[in-house]
């Protein structure tokens, strides 16, 4: 029968996939399927015992314990063997969970056919075979190996002359006994295999809360700027045309800063890119603590910061952007042993209804590079620069 334990690659939803195809990860699945079929030996050894019982209740022949003991030893040897080989890797499904429940379900038919006293018992351990199968067949497979299996035990069945029935209505208590232990570890099975279904489906859930944290972290890595912690360009700028959305309807407005540490590169040529590095670090955290919650600060480029404002007029915006320049001059940044004052330029501009994001974000630029022939240290906005636009 097809006791198999499903494993990562046969989960649905493409989970299996992002697994390892590595030769040891390989090797690893091809033992682990082997060790399956070995649990489907155990429940053959089950089933032999009881068969064995019957056999010393005088339901049965010799011949029957021993051929069903053999067909175990036989499924085991074959579809073992086919895993450790490697033949297996090449099926579609790799644990050929359809083959060994046809074989599964030839050797119950054939020993129905051969111990009528107890057929109702082999009839049941197809319930249990369909039970494991159904973890692993498509709901096609599925539904064709029921036809396969209806139709000929339905033949079967027709070509036996007795009737249906377990045991003679005068069986000893002993016998009927047995007969309820048999049936006991049949429920027992099915009960298992319910409960192994369930820890499927809760592994299935596990695992895809496990992907959708990873896409986040994914997504989270994507939009963030390796070194600052603050935004990139790919997390500022669909916020930027989500702003431009809202202005556009007439319902909230927005405005966006560039800003830029005036004389930078002398950090960098008189302390070396790892002090340069950390004022960035240190800038950011800065503007960080001079922002709203609602606002957003993105890395744009070298020692160019991007600063989207929802909900937010271009009177405000300068306002908020003065603010910033003042607390950034106050500071005394870290550089090496030493303490130093750095200063920032500033260009704000408002949203406006017709404009893209490349043209918003271009408008902010120019008015930075304005306020860096200004003289530097300073905030222009779309007034001072109305001439240009």
């Amino acid at each position: 029968m097809s006791h198999l334990k499903p494993t990562l690659d046969d989960i649905p939803f493409g989970l299996g996939e992002l697994i390892s195809q590595g030769d040891d990860t390989l090797r690893a699945r091809r033992r682990y399927r082997a060790s399956m079929v070995v649990a489907v030996g155990v429940s053959y050894a089950i089933d032999t015992v009881f068969l064995a019982c019957f056999y010393l209740l005088g339901k049965v022949m010799l011949a029957v314990p021993l051929g069903y003991a053999l067909a175990g030893l036989a499924h085991l040897l074959i579809f073992g063997g086919l895993h450790l080989s490697g033949a297996s890797d090449r099926s579609r499904n790799p644990h050929l969970t359809g083959w060994q429940m046809t074989m599964a379900l030839a050797v119950q038919l054939t020993a129905l056919t051969y111990a009528p006293p107890i057929r109702a018992y082999f009839l049941a351990i197809i319930f249990v075979i369909f039970a494991f199968g159904a973890l692993r067949l498509t709901m096609r497979g599925a539904v064709l190996l029921w036809l396969l299996a209806c139709g000929v035990t339905i033949v079967v069945l027709l070509r036996l002359p007795e009737p249906l029935a377990l045991t003679p209505t005068s069986a000893a208590v002993y016998e009927n006994l047995t007969i309820g232990v048999a049936f006991s570890f049949v429920l027992l099975r099915c009960v298992l295999l319910n409960y192994y279904a369930t820890h499927l489906r809760l592994r299935m859930m596990e695992q895809t809360v496990q992907l959708t944290e990873r896409v986040r972290a994914a997504q989270e890595l994507a939009t963030r700027d390796a070194l600052t912690g603050a935004l990139n360009r790919n997390g500022i700028l669909p916020l930027i045309d989500t702003g431009l959305g809202l202005v556009l309807r007439g319902t909230t407005p927005a405005a966006v800063a560039m800003v830029d540490i005036d004389h930078f590169k002398l950090i960098n040529d008189d302390h070396g890119h790892p002090a340069g590095d950390r004022v960035l670090q240190q800038l950011v955290s800065a503007m960080e603590n001079c922002i709203r919650p609602t606002d957003r600060i993105a890395r744009y480029g070298g020692e160019e910061f991007l600063v989207y404002l929802p909900s937010t007029d271009l009177a405000a915006a300068r306002q908020l952007s003065e603010r910033l320049r003042t607390s950034v001059q106050q500071i005394g940044f870290v550089v090496g042993s030493r303490s130093v004052r750095l200063t920032i330029s500033i260009g704000v501009t408002a949203l406006r209804e017709h404009d893209t994001v490349d043209e918003a974000v271009a408008r902010a630029d120019r008015h930075l590079y304005c306020a860096k022939n200004a003289g530097r240290n300073c905030v222009i906005g779309d007034e001072e620069t109305a001439h240009v636009d």
